[in-house]
Parts: C-alpha cells; structure tokens; sequence
C-alpha cells in the first residue's frame, strides 16, 4: 500500500474511533443531566417537565412558582405532539388548578392568540382546546431554540 494511502486509510479509522467516542460522551452528558433537552423534542419529555414541575411544587409548595398559564401550554404542546386532544377538565388537572382558574387562564391564552377553543361535537358540554398557530410556533421556537441555551425549569 502507499503511503498516502495507508496514511488516508489510518485517518479514517480514528476518526471513526472519534466519532465513536464522541457518540458515547454525547449519551453520557444526557444521562447526566436529563434536564437538557434531547435532539427531538417529544409529548414524553414534555410530561417529564409536567412531573418535575408536579414534584417541585410538592416540595415547596405551588405558591412558591405557580404558573397555570405555562401548565396549561405545556399540556396542550404534548398533547400537539401526541396528536391527541385536550378539555378545559384535562388543562385544569394538568396545571393542578381550580376550573374556575383555568378557565380564567384558557380565556387569557385565547385573547393572546395562543390557544383556540372549539365545541367537542361527541359532547356538546365539553370544549376541545388546542394550540393556535401562533401558539404551537411559540412553542416550537422555545422547545427548538431556548432550551439549547440551559435547561426547561
């Protein structure tokens, strides 16, 4: 073999070796520190947020950092991402607020255009919600651009 092959051929095998390495310490960091976010954004990791949000506020109370208006948000992006749907009754319980307060919550969202509310039309008592565009694009650019700079919380 010549030389500038064999040296050609000695290149690739350790940058294959490093690229290998690099692999394992990129799994690593993630195990480390589960708080940053994962190269595709998914409705589990959303729900980690949910629980580890749940769990702070079981440790200090939910007065210390309560926030119905990003629960609820949080709830309908994974629910976006399931490509699931959502009732005024499932936002409420996922931001562990009173009906009354959600609902003043779901109204605030709306006139910000973030979220749309629609009829259910299996049962006429119940409202469906979702993101807006807006909303879902507000999300998108948070999940997608915010959280490479630190973690969710």
């Amino acid at each position: 073999m010549p030389a500038k092959r064999q040296s050609r051929h000695s290149l690739v095998q350790q940058l294959k070796r490093v690229q290998s390495e690099i692999d394992e310490l990129r799994q690593l960091i993630t195990a480390f520190d589960p708080a940053l976010p994962p190269e595709d954004i998914s409705a589990e990791w959303v729900r980690a947020i949910q629980n580890a949000r749940t769990q702070r506020d079981e440790i200090f109370g939910s007065r210390i950092a309560a926030d119905p208006g990003w629960d609820i948000l949080l709830e309908l992006y994974a629910v976006e991402l399931e490509n699931g749907q959502a009732t005024i009754t499932d936002v409420c319980k996922a931001s562990g607020v009173a009906a009354t307060t959600g609902l003043r919550w779901v109204g605030e969202l709306q006139r910000m255009g973030l979220v749309t509310r629609t009829d259910d039309d299996s049962d006429k008592r119940a409202a469906l919600l979702r993101l807006s565009p807006k909303g879902l694009a507000a999300m998108e650019n948070y999940f997608h651009g915010q959280l490479a700079k630190g973690p969710p919380l």
